[in-house]
């Protein structure tokens, strides 16, 4: 049996040792930083298109586009015991590519994107890119 004294020091020895983690020991935590703005993600040089604004809607004029029309995305890479990757890096290409594929479009425009990153206390880092922007599709593919 420990006397009190005992527990004192392992008591204030797990709590020095849990306040030595970014986060603690179980919980997460997280940061947010790298936020940009940029106006495409290739270039639309006056071409005609339409905005994509969800599956009962779908492509309408940009006119008539407002923000029930964004379209989000996410992109994420894990490191174990914040050293070792476990998943490919992640990247903002990525996180546009999926965007505009799941939407079946040609583009992005008025993109928005962060960098998050999550610390799962001794067990590892996740880095995520998330985006959100509209997705377009062009009236005439051949730009004529």
């Amino acid at each position: 049996m420990l006397n009190l004294k005992q527990k004192a020091v392992s008591l204030t020895f797990i709590l020095l040792l849990g306040g030595c983690f970014p986060s603690g020991i179980i919980t997460r935590s997280g940061l947010s930083d790298d936020i940009q703005m940029i106006p495409s993600a290739t270039r639309i040089s006056r071409r005609a298109y339409n905005v994509y604004c969800g599956k009962e809607t779908g492509y309408i004029e940009e006119k008539k586009a407002g923000t029930e029309c964004l379209v989000s995305n996410e992109h994420s890479s894990y490191f174990l015991f914040h050293m070792f990757p476990v998943s490919p890096q992640a990247d903002i290409y990525t996180a546009i590519a999926k965007a505009v594929q799941d939407a079946e479009g040609d583009s992005m425009i008025s993109i928005t994107f962060y960098r998050e990153k999550h610390h799962y206390g001794i067990l590892g880092t996740s880095i995520v890119y998330s985006v959100k922007g509209y997705v377009i599709r062009y009236t005439n593919p051949t730009g004529k």
